[in-house]
């Protein structure tokens, strides 16, 4: 996961023809870079262009390869500890999901899925 930016370049030369790391840095507006995030809790979303976590390496590691932040990010909601912190973050998003939450996130990818065609495509 920490390596992301290189699905990413494979994706954006395959799927739109573009090299990134030989263009300017026209923006990327039809790619959409979906993450998870623990600033957010579970079944909520983010969306925003050119914007992403301050800290999460495979935002950083597309962004890298990309040459740009000039895309959409998608940051979907994981934190279900309401409030409990006492589980380090790295060790939290490494255990095995419950039900609920599942559920949960399978619902934010419905939402996710009719919405991002009307925003991308603006």
């Amino acid at each position: 996961m920490n390596e992301s930016g290189r699905a990413a370049l494979a994706a954006v030369k395959w799927f739109f023809d573009i090299d990134p790391t030989t263009r300017d840095q026209t923006p990327l507006r039809n790619v959409v870079v979906l993450h998870d995030d623990l600033d957010i809790v579970t079944g909520e979303y983010k969306l925003k262009f050119a914007s992403g976590p301050r800290v999460h390496n495979g935002y950083n590691s597309v962004t890298e390869v990309l040459h740009t932040n000039q895309f959409w990010s998608a940051r979907i909601g994981i934190d279900s500890r309401e409030g409990d912190r006492s589980m380090p973050g790295k060790a939290y998003v490494l255990q095995k999901m419950q039900p609920e939450e599942r559920q949960k996130l399978r619902q934010t990818a419905k939402i996710l899925a009719e919405e991002l065609p009307y925003v991308v495509l603006q």
